[in-house]
């Protein structure tokens, strides 16, 4: 019995509970990870995995960054750890000032929490409470949306509308509704950004105040895109319309921004974005690019000075965790926040929106599609249910994935095969700079899909790009061959899309981190899409 079957023998009698996983299937057959550098993971036999959604959707400047271990390292040899109760830590407040810094105006005070969860039941809590030290006591209703996620908590599971994440739990919080969801596949399919009908769904809340009255009302929460759901996008004018309902009845309005924050929209916050401001935004995840537990609040300042009376000593909001502002997480979050400010990765992520956008709507007219939805760096990819069990193509897909899974596990030679056939491209890359300087101009056998480019305005440069790409720009006539071993991998690419299995999201990250080439996620697509289409 080899190493694998023993390990796997050990993990079906494992202590560990799994989240969100089919415990006892996932321990027969493991899908398990070693290490992880770039944009990809290995598994412990060396197999590379392309990390298509960032972790989960919280790696957004790729995994393995340098300047984040040293920062953690540095914090933890000089301090641990530092209570938050009536003490603090000169490294917490510098870190609320930069979250500050890049968040919408106004939204100018940070309360930390240590996941996206706990920042939607903290925002919950605090707007609950602004309405109580304002003399509007009688404000304690929640309004969330059908189809919303906002966490694992009561108070986010009570708000969200996820019917697996609720139907176990009981009655929930009291005194919480939803208006309705903003999908609307008869008017809005296949829609690159924003939908362009639906700001009327926002009225539904007008619809909630009648019924309740808006004095019973402290807050609305919504996730700008709603994420976890299947990447449903606002309509167009449809968070302005919920932004001025809110405001004239005087109900604080939460923006869930776990998923959107820290540029996957192309703004810091996609309430900058898509120029709506609202009273308070719960995030985590990029906060310090998944690499430790953190998540915070953004507050608007007038809630925040409403707290500021009585006594000086008395404690003005009796809430928070042992770990917020975490020492070690503010250093990993300053680490991160620099990343994004230096190699300009909001704004990149802008700049290859569009791309992503037309390489994932490519799909469309593909066997078992029946949606795409793109904003920012954010695909969904709907797919249509088996023919006779509505609903249950969740499970078929998930069985496929674990097939691919094990298949691609006992097709080490063939990854060995496909490695070597991308370092051939590059080696092309390098003949052609060698070439450029020797007057030449033709390189054979580039693997298929991609050519090694001789640019006309960047002539001391060469680039592996995607054929159809090279043919646009025309730069440089190249012979082009086939490489059967990749020819291979992306015919079985193209089946497990043509099946569901395809991945939901990227994130901005510089091209050098993919695999030290500079081949991004857009180009793997399109190499794709070369290849069949050849």
């Amino acid at each position: 019995m080899n190493k694998r079957a023993d390990f796997s023998t050990d993990l079906e009698r494992s202590s560990f509970w799994m989240p969100f996983t089919a415990n006892r299937q996932f321990k027969k057959t493991p899908r398990l990870l070693a290490r992880a550098e770039g944009m990809y993971y290995w598994t412990p036999e060396g197999r590379p995995v392309l990390d298509a959604a960032a972790g989960l959707w919280c790696v957004n400047a790729g995994h393995g960054r340098r300047e984040i271990t040293d920062a953690v390292a540095k914090q933890i040899a000089v301090m641990d750890y530092a209570p938050p109760f009536q003490m603090g830590h000169a490294i917490g407040f510098e870190f609320a000032s930069v979250l500050a810094a890049i968040a919408p105006k106004g939204l100018d005070r940070v309360f930390f929490t240590n996941s996206g969860s706990e920042s939607v039941d903290t925002a919950l809590k605090i707007a609950i409470a602004y309405h109580r030290v304002r003399g509007e006591g009688a404000r304690t209703r929640l309004i969330g949306r059908e189809r919303g996620y906002h966490g694992v908590g009561f108070g986010g599971i009570s708000v969200g509308g996820m019917v697996n994440n609720r139907k176990y739990f009981g009655s929930l919080l009291p005194g919480v509704d939803h208006i309705r969801h903003t999908h609307d596949p008869s008017r809005n399919l296949f829609s690159k950004g924003l939908p362009a009908h639906g700001a009327e769904f926002a009225d539904d809340l007008e619809r909630l105040v009648a019924l309740h009255d808006a004095s019973t009302i402290a807050a609305v929460i919504v996730e700008p895109i709603a994420g976890s759901t299947g990447v449903l996008l606002p309509p167009v004018g449809y968070l302005k319309r919920l932004r001025e309902i809110c405001t004239k009845h005087g109900i604080l309005l939460i923006f869930d921004e776990v998923i959107t924050g820290f540029g996957r929209t192309g703004s810091a916050f996609a309430s900058q974005e898509f120029g709506v401001v609202p009273d308070l935004i719960t995030c985590a995840k990029g906060l310090t690019n998944g690499a430790v537990p953190m998540g915070a609040v953004l507050v608007q300042r007038n809630i925040h000075d409403a707290f500021m009376s009585g006594p000086a000593g008395a404690i003005e909001l009796f809430h928070g965790y042992t770990y917020s502002a975490h020492p070690i997480a503010c250093a990993a979050g300053l680490a991160t926040q620099e990343i994004y400010r230096s190699e300009g990765l909001f704004e990149r992520a802008k700049a290859m929106a569009p791309y992503w956008a037309d390489a994932a709507h490519g799909l469309r007219g593909r066997r078992n599609v029946v949606d795409i939805r793109t904003y920012g760096l954010v695909a969904g990819i709907e797919l249509a249910s088996r023919e006779g069990a509505p609903g249950d193509a969740t499970a078929a897909v998930q069985q496929l994935a674990r097939e691919l899974a094990e298949r691609q596990t006992q097709r080490e030679g063939g990854h060995r095969e496909e490695s070597r056939a991308m370092q051939r491209a590059r080696e092309r890359a390098r003949q052609l700079r060698i070439a450029h300087r020797l007057g030449r101009h033709r390189v054979h056998r580039p693997a298929v899909g991609v050519v090694a480019e001789h640019r006309a305005d960047r002539p001391e440069k060469a680039l592996v790009v995607p054929a159809h790409q090279h043919r646009e720009r025309s730069a440089v006539t190249l012979e082009r061959r086939p490489n059967e071993p990749l020819v291979r991998e992306l015919a079985r690419a193209r089946k497990s899309i043509e099946h569901g299995h395809t991945p939901l999201g990227c994130s901005a990250r510089p091209a050098r981190y993919v695999g030290g080439s500079a081949i991004r996620p857009e180009d793997l697509i399109d190499a794709h899409r070369a290849a069949v289409d050849d």
